[in-house]
């Protein structure tokens, strides 16, 4: 048996609402869940993203102690922070020390 094109359209347009009915009802299964995660994990005292924090600042400060500048700073940074120091220092009368606040005598 045929169907006709109205019918067809018919069963197509039932199908591809069950189709997005079934896809909606699972987005809010998903959320749903994400939520109570959330929730148990805020009951709980947990924070992921306060333990990734933290867990960097550690990771931070013990590269800090092993090294004797500031780390991740790469020869090339300390290079152009010098370049940048002696532009300065040419532009603004050759200050030695261009790290402490200047003083003023009257």
């Amino acid at each position: 048996r045929t169907l006709h094109w109205k019918q067809w359209y018919q069963r197509r347009v039932r199908v591809e609402a069950a189709a997005a009915e079934a896809a909606a009802a699972e987005a809010a299964a998903a959320r749903a869940q994400v939520m109570a995660d959330a929730e148990a994990s805020v009951l709980a005292g947990v924070d992921p993203v306060k333990d990734a924090f933290v867990e960097l600042l550690k990771e931070f400060s013990t590269e800090a102690a092993s090294a004797e500048s500031l780390p991740g700073l790469t020869p090339e940074i300390l290079a152009s922070h010098q370049a940048e120091l002696d532009r300065i220092k040419k532009m603004y009368g050759g200050a030695d020390d261009l790290d402490s606040f200047p003083t003023f005598k009257f």
